[in-house]
């Protein structure tokens, strides 16, 4: 876990949590292109950011004290981490870090309850810098909010052929895949209640509402 803002105040720990994150997954790129040229396993990890007021100070027995924070945006960002294994991601952010850098645009992923918290919550993903994305990748990311918007609404049809061209157009990640297997699964259900929000216990399976 890292954090930013403590001891001494970062106007930009915003921005830092974020950029440290992309250069964290740039550092794991340039190990794997050398374990594999070694014949070495390649290694691979998640990233949950999350901005909020926390607790901070040295905490702990006095044989074993540490500096560091507590509090629910803590817990938070691990379960978003979490979550970068469900959706096959390698950073997830909350809508507090998603909202406060504007630079950068990201794609919304779901709207979802982890274990412990009441509260809904909408999750992103970093795409890029605005200014240095492509028309192409632009135009991607509108694509998929108008599928995300039509998942949320019980338009499976529009939402899974949506999903289908955008699995169609990138390479590698399963998120689009995970999402039509849920739309397949919720159309058959037909539920009226549903709401859009995926709910998730301490283990990490999924209940979708």
């Amino acid at each position: 876990m890292a954090f930013w803002g403590a001891p001494l105040d970062q106007p930009d720990h915003l921005a830092k949590a974020l950029k440290a994150g992309l250069e964290m997954l740039e550092a794991i790129h340039g190990l794997n292109a050398t374990f594999e040229k070694r014949g070495l396993p390649t290694i691979d990890i998640g990233i949950g950011i999350n901005t909020g007021v926390m607790s901070v100070g040295n905490m702990g027995p006095k044989y074993r004290i540490a500096y560091t924070v507590v509090g629910d945006p803590v817990n938070l960002g691990a379960r978003l981490e979490g979550l970068t294994r469900i959706y096959d991601t390698k950073i997830i952010v909350s809508e507090t870090t998603m909202a406060a850098n504007a630079d950068y645009e990201f794609r919304e992923l779901d709207h979802v309850r982890v274990k412990g918290k009441g509260q809904a919550t909408r999750i992103y993903e970093p795409v890029g810098q605005g200014s240095a994305l492509s028309p192409k990748q632009k135009a991607a990311i509108k694509e998929h909010q108008q599928a995300i918007e039509a998942y949320y609404g019980a338009d499976w049809s529009i939402a899974e052929r949506l999903f289908a061209d955008l699995d169609s157009q990138q390479d590698g990640s399963r998120y689009y895949v995970v999402m039509r297997n849920r739309i397949l699964e919720l159309s058959a259900r037909n539920d009226p209640n549903f709401d859009g929000i995926t709910s998730f216990n301490a283990e990490m399976s999924v209940g979708v509402s």
